[in-house]
Formats: C-alpha cells, structure tokens, sequence
C-alpha cells in the first residue's frame, strides 16, 4: 500500500513541474508576437489579402487590418525600424442578437468572383434555422 502512495506521491511531484515548465514557457513567449485584441471569442476566421474577418461570440462580425506597419525607433541602423500589425478593427458588422458562428462571401455579381457580398450566419431565434444577414463590403 506504500508503494501505491509514493506513486501518487511521484505522480503529484511530476504534475507540478509539468505545472512549472508550463508556466516558465508562457512567461518566455508572452511577448511573442503581437496578438489581436477582440471584445470576444473568434468562432470562424476568414483571411483575405491583409485583412482578416472574425465571427464573434459578440453578436458582431469585425474586418481587421492585419497590415504590416513600419514603426521607426531610436535605435541602430540595424534596428531602425520594426513591423507590427495594427490589429484595427476597419469596419464592425451588426445586426444579429446572437453569436456569429459562420462567414462566407459571395460575389455581388454572379460570376464576377468578387466576393463583395459578406454572409454571416447566427442562431438569432432558437430553435428556428440559423438567422442570415446580408453585408455589402465596402473596399
């Protein structure tokens, strides 16, 4: 019965530095990158050119700029300069009472390949089919 309560013990021991190593990684990473700020969880994600479509759990749908940005500093030629992406939200698309869980484009003229009309999909009106909402792009 010893044996068993060592193994717990071992096990328990091997947890926490687990544990440990995790958190000492987060701490090394938390600065890697430059993560988007959004008001709620993403759901679905498109990505066009420099800009990034996010279904939120918010009721809303948001274009973000994911364009890279020269920022100059202070420092050696070598390091004159460095990128970061502005994360901006460009245009909020509202309209829905519930989560976004989808985004899909279509073209506003068929065939155009286009792709100027934004889909959002919700369940607005439970338990009725999912709510559709139509948005023009604009460019």
């Amino acid at each position: 019965m010893q044996s068993s309560e060592q193994s717990n013990f071992l096990r328990a021991e091997a947890e926490l530095l687990l544990e440990q190593s995790r958190k000492a990684k987060a701490e090394k990473i938390k600065d890697l990158g430059e993560p988007i700020q959004l008001s709620g969880a993403a759901l679905d994600i498109q990505v066009r050119g420099n800009f990034a479509w996010i279904a939120e759990n918010t009721s809303v749908a948001r274009k973000i700029d994911l364009e890279v940005e020269s920022i100059s500093c202070s420092l050696p030629s070598s390091l004159s300069s460095r990128h970061s992406q502005t994360g901006k939200a460009v245009q909020v698309f509202r309209g829905h009472t519930a989560p976004v869980t989808a985004l899909a484009f279509y073209d506003k003229v068929h065939g155009s390949r286009d792709e100027k009309l934004l889909i959002t999909g919700s369940w607005d009106k439970v338990p009725s089919p999912p709510q559709l909402m139509r948005h023009t792009l604009t460019p």
